[in-house]
């Protein structure tokens, strides 16, 4: 077993006990019960890597001691339900707008080597204003789904019966209304 990430107390909260969630950016997202800046609880996103990210913290209007797992909405917006806090602090039912951000690479894709007919799958996360797309490319020119090729416009890219002829430089472009990003190959 490897620790990914220890919390500290004020700066990413404390306690979490709601289930991590993995959205649809290939980041984990979850809540602390206690800690933050009001003592009331956070919001984090975490990269597959295990950088962690405060993205919300509770005061007791907007909530406070969150202890169930989040949900993804269609919008990419964060669901979820506080068990104090709000005007009779009876608890309430939230709702966390990612804010109109250019995507960014959370975790890059990892290059590898393997055998003769088998099936290899790179995956990228990212973060940013909903919806992410995605394009991979082989050595700069853009991949499109085919017998062997899957997954050329989404988050993970799944190769099947790899030969010599597979090996390259792969990278793949994220982007969304606000722009775009390209990875560093694999």
């Amino acid at each position: 077993m490897t620790t990914q990430f220890a919390f500290s107390g004020v700066a990413d909260g404390s306690h979490p006990r709601g289930a991590l969630i993995q959205g649809s950016d290939g980041n984990f997202y979850g809540t602390t019960t206690d800690g933050g800046s009001f003592g009331a609880g956070t919001v984090f996103r975490m990269t597959p890597g295990g950088a962690l990210t405060t993205i919300a913290q509770f005061d007791g209007f907007n909530g406070a001691n969150p202890e169930a797992p989040l949900l993804e909405d269609t919008d990419g917006s964060l669901l979820g339900v506080t068990q104090n806090g709000g005007p009779a602090d009876q608890g309430v039912i939230f709702r966390l707008s990612i804010p109109s951000t250019p995507p960014q690479i959370t975790s890059q894709p990892g290059g590898l080597v393997t055998y003769d007919g088998a099936t290899v799958t790179l995956r990228v996360a990212g973060f940013g204003s909903s919806p992410l797309f995605y394009q991979w490319q082989k050595n700069g020119i853009n991949l499109a789904n085919g017998s062997q090729v899957l997954g050329a416009q989404s988050r993970s890219l799944v190769l099947t019966n790899v030969s010599p002829a597979n090996a390259g430089a792969y990278s793949v472009i994220v982007s969304n209304f606000l722009g775009s990003i390209p990875s560093a190959p694999a």
